[in-house]
């Protein structure tokens, strides 16, 4: 005699095992092609975020220089006591 389970539920219960990762398996493979436009829209986000990190970066690059100068001139303002104002402005 074969070994067969002879509890009917543990049959259906491997056949039901089977169904679902065949379910499981189609709706992968057809929630990705209904996503598709979703996923479109991700990839050009994606490139907009790296426009905007590249054109923040450049701007880094620009600003630096001036930052350089106002630190030079960050000593001659402590000579004059912090005060940043001048003599023969209005206060």
């Amino acid at each position: 005699m074969p070994d067969r389970p002879t509890d009917p539920r543990a049959q259906v219960a491997s056949l039901g095992c089977g169904t679902l990762i065949l379910v499981a398996l189609i709706v992968f493979f057809v929630g990705r092609w209904s996503n598709a436009p979703l996923f479109d829209e991700v990839e050009a986000l994606r490139a907009d975020v790296h426009q905007l990190q590249a054109e923040v970066q450049s701007m880094h690059a620009h600003l630096r220089p001036q930052g350089a100068e106002a630190e030079s001139r960050a000593p001659e303002s402590a000579a004059h006591g912090g005060d940043t104002s001048h003599e023969d402005e209005p206060r």
